[in-house]
């Protein structure tokens, strides 16, 4: 996708996807492989969208939106 798109902006695209809830689990796991964020080991025990939702997603969206909205 970075072939075709720039980083920022697949970063913006991904953090609005972070909205809904058709994308926001691969939007997600693509702005942690953008990111190559350190504790993507996050992904080897949070196995699907409905784990990450009642574990990860607010404090992922958080991190996302404090972290990555600053850099843009």
């Amino acid at each position: 996708m970075l072939k075709v798109l720039n980083k920022d902006t697949l970063i913006a695209k991904s953090i609005s996807a972070l909205n809904n809830v058709n994308k926001d689990w691969y939007a997600n796991a693509l702005l942690y492989d953008i990111t190559k964020r350190s504790d993507a080991i996050t992904f080897l025990v949070i196995k699907d969208r409905n784990a990450w939702i009642y574990s990860q997603k607010d404090k992922d969206v958080k991190y996302w939106n404090n972290t990555l909205r600053k850099i843009q």
